[in-house]
């Protein structure tokens, strides 16, 4: 079971958000009102087939953690990308509790929740006819970004949850990544009106990553001290030197015409760094590296 990633849900009114559509081989019905009395909750990414298009339920697997006991939900046999935001059922309302679900692949994961007014949804208004007339809807908002390293048709999955807590899969419609950047946005909200997913998915190939190199400087903007950081050796830590002044980050990849390097200033502030290297499955993944300041 590959490992998966669960983000802590904050409370935050949020705002309606707009985003590019990606242009792709079918509709997937945004905008509209649920036709089933489930959720929609998030979306699992196949690679070049579509999932069945009979309901495939998935399981729920208890796993073990830094100690802690969790819960995922499996598609068992079906290779894909989880982005979803599932609802753990307990034995009462309050002993339930909500959780995001994002496979490694799924990079810069938020999730907000919110309410909105009935009056402020999408417009074109049209569009929410069939939906009742509640004083307020909770939303959920999950963004993402995922990055192929080469082209790739994908499939956009819709991920349910019934009202016992079962959570199953419909296929959704299928999109070629080639060059450039594209966003997959879906908001759906549901029969009752009380529920609505806004989803948006950043799809971007790039290149291919071969190593990072921090370059401290010190005041007089002269290198102290390099340290390169490869998928073979990433450090959990990075201790910055006494008289670092700044920090320089150079991510060297290989493009078609051969290696690229991109610079960022690192935030003087800053008490991490994400470092995004090839996975096994033909995309970035990542992993959050410590940044020591002296003296602490």
């Amino acid at each position: 079971m590959s490992r998966k990633f669960v983000w802590l849900v904050c409370m935050v009114l949020v705002c309606c958000l707009g985003a590019c559509q990606l242009a792709k081989e079918e509709a997937p019905g945004e905008g509209e009102v649920s036709p089933t009395s489930d959720r929609m909750i998030g979306v699992y990414i196949t690679v070049d087939s579509p999932a069945a298009a009979e309901k495939t339920y998935a399981e729920a697997v208890t796993y073990e953690e830094d100690g802690h006991e969790s819960i995922t939900f499996i598609f068992e046999g079906i290779p894909g990308i989880a982005f979803f935001h599932p609802t753990v059922m307990g034995a009462g309302e309050l002993d339930s509790y909500m959780l995001t679900i994002g496979d490694r692949e799924i990079l810069d994961g938020e999730t907000h929740i919110g309410v909105i007014q009935t009056e402020d949804l999408p417009e074109p208004r049209e569009e929410f006819e069939d939906t009742p007339v509640v004083d307020h809807t909770e939303k959920v908002t999950l963004k993402a970004t995922l990055n192929p390293l080469q082209e790739v048709r994908l499939y956009v999955n819709y991920v349910y949850q019934t009202s016992q807590g079962d959570v199953y899969m419909l296929s959704g419609p299928g999109y070629y990544i080639g060059g450039g950047e594209a966003t997959v946005s879906v908001w759906e909200t549901s029969q009752d009106g009380k529920y609505a997913l806004d989803l948006t998915l950043k799809i971007e190939k790039v290149d291919l990553p071969q190593q990072v190199v921090f370059k401290e400087m010190n005041t007089e903007d002269k290198v102290i001290r390099t340290t390169v950081i490869t998928p073979d050796n990433i450090p959990d830590a990075i201790a910055l030197h006494p008289q670092c002044a700044y920090t320089i980050v150079e991510t060297h990849s290989l493009g078609d015409e051969g290696t690229v390097i991109s610079r960022i200033l690192l935030d003087i502030e800053e008490d991490s760094y994400t470092y995004k290297y090839p996975g096994e499955r033909g995309f970035l993944v990542s992993k959050l590296i410590s940044i020591q300041h002296p003296g602490e």
